[in-house]
């Protein structure tokens, strides 16, 4: 691994991000050279290490009776009550037209899909059945004219067809 590459992988590496393949590779080159050896010791010393040494803050048990007041005063979790209006105007009488019309696209795009679907299968069906006529009748000439072909002028019964 090249230094520029490893220090694009320094910050996630040093998260503990990287998958096992790239943590490998960026340990050996870090092992070799002094020059990322050092920036990933700076990069631990000032973005990794006071974060993990900072002392986690926990809200006091007033902070908390707020905010299960705050809860309970808006009905249970905040946005259920305005999901629970739009859903009523959304299905509304005005609305209902709308809704409609929504429904009838995706019935008639499903349609059209479902009619092309069984189109493309009937042409490939006539395809093959005229392809393997085709063949059938390839054979019998061949077989035909397999009496009167001399080895000595074509290599194969194809280039006695194709050339005769």
């Amino acid at each position: 691994m090249k230094c520029n590459e490893c220090r694009k992988f320094l910050a996630e590496y040093s998260d503990g991000e990287v998958n096992q393949k790239v943590h490998r590779t960026i340990e050996a080159h870090v092992s070799e050279c002094p020059s990322c050896k050092r920036e990933l010791e700076l990069l631990m010393q000032v973005a990794v290490l006071p974060f993990r040494r900072a002392e986690r803050e926990v809200p006091s048990p007033e902070v908390w009776k707020r905010i299960k007041a705050t809860i309970a005063s808006r009905g249970g979790s905040e946005g259920s009550s305005d999901r629970v209006v739009w859903l009523n105007n959304l299905f509304s009488l005005k609305n209902i037209k709308y809704l409609a019309v929504a429904a009838s696209i995706v019935v008639l795009i499903s349609v059209v899909a479902l009619q092309r679907q069984i189109t493309t299968r009937r042409t490939i069906n006539e395809y093959l059945t005229e392809e393997a006529y085709f063949l059938a009748e390839l054979a019998e000439t061949e077989a035909e004219s397999s009496l009167e072909l001399e080895e000595s002028d074509f290599g194969t019964e194809l280039e006695y067809y194709f050339l005769s």
